[in-house]
């Protein structure tokens, strides 16, 4: 992954908004650098393991080619949908431009609407590559209507910036954890940077705006932001990919057939499965830590949820290492240093430098 702190850290004086608009002109990149050549064989097919098709016996007496060209087509369904996550980011960025009164944070929300109009173009030159764009899964496109319908700037905030991003920003992550297309991987980080760049933005806006909200509009954006969070893992059905073996010509009630491969998987997909579900862990916790970060954190208390202790976070309001606090409501928790565990890179650095 692309990491741009060190750029943040060179004028610690600066408001962190300027850092921020300041850092984009610098790492600013085109989507001509997206190498239109085509795909080679056998990158991605270890992106199975990622869909948990790996253990269908269907899938596992396909053909290479077969299972190459599934893998394709699952990477273009998935990507697919954050392309349209990317254009529902380009309306609500303009509209946050138009809307809030700051004028640096009006600068930066121009900005990005200017980077979501490249992200548009460059998420659908990366499909294009693979297969046809499919259409918005029912769960997802839901979401983002509620999101778009929202007629308050939090929620909009919320809902963008640590939600819809965040989201793009784990499944970078983790397409680029198991694809060796290295056209996709570099086009995967460039998105990545400005997207912790968003992310960062939200974080700090609403640490900076939340004060002046009533205690009843606080409990109303932690209650909308946990129905986020409920539905991060399941925007995508499984019986949303019938149509991605449809296009490969491929048995979708086959692969999914009772049946399995009773060998135990690879010691390389048994590490990306070890890793992709502490990445999931990682921002369940990222999430509820950033709620209370920003000033929410008597809202959580009040909806029934535990927040991380006071002493566990240090001096800038990040979560000390020893912390233990996770996302738990009815038995539901998540353990420490899940980043760090997950190979140290984490997928929201740029928002924690602050």
């Amino acid at each position: 992954m692309t990491r741009a702190p060190a750029e943040l850290d060179t004028a610690p004086e600066t408001p962190f908004l300027r850092r921020l608009i300041t850092l984009a002109d610098k790492t600013r990149w085109s989507i001509d650098e997206i190498d239109p050549a085509p795909v080679s064989d056998g990158e991605y097919e270890p992106i199975l393991s990622h869909f948990g098709f790996e253990s269908s016996g269907y899938v596992r007496a396909l053909r290479r080619a077969d299972r190459e060209r599934l893998a394709r087509q699952l990477v273009a369904h998935n990507y697919s949908q954050i392309w349209h996550g990317e254009q529902a980011a380009l309306v609500l960025a303009a509209s946050l431009a138009s809307h809030i009164e700051d004028l640096e944070a009006r600068i930066f929300a121009a900005q990005q609407a200017g980077d979501e109009a490249r992200h548009v173009l460059a998420v659908r030159r990366i499909v294009d590559r693979l297969g046809p764009v499919y259409p918005c899964t029912p769960r997802f496109q839901e979401t983002l209507d509620a999101l778009l319908a929202c007629e308050t700037w939090p929620k909009q905030v919320l809902g963008l910036q640590l939600f819809v991003e965040a989201k793009a920003l784990f499944e970078f992550r983790t397409h680029a954890l198991l694809i060796r297309d290295a056209v996709f991987v570099q086009a995967t980080e460039n998105i990545q940077r400005d997207e912790s760049r968003h992310v960062a933005f939200g974080v700090q806006y609403l640490k900076e705006h939340l004060r002046e909200m009533t205690a009843e509009a606080r409990e109303d954006l932690v209650s909308y932001a946990m129905q986020l969070a409920a539905i991060f893992a399941s925007l995508v059905h499984q019986s949303d990919y019938r149509a991605v073996f449809d296009e490969a010509g491929l048995d979708f009630d086959r692969a999914v057939a009772p049946s399995r491969v009773v060998s135990p998987p690879s010691a390389r997909i048994a590490s990306a499965h070890a890793t992709l579900s502490l990445l999931q862990q990682s921002f369940e916790r990222w999430f509820l830590r950033t709620l209370c970060r920003v000033g929410l954190a008597d809202a959580i208390r009040r909806a029934g949820y535990e927040v991380p202790r006071a002493d566990t976070f240090d001096g800038s309001g990040r979560a000390a290492p020893e912390s233990q606090g996770g996302m738990k409501s009815k038995g539901r928790g998540a353990p420490a240093n899940l980043a760090e565990e997950a190979g140290g890179a984490h997928p929201w650095d740029l928002a924690e430098q602050m």
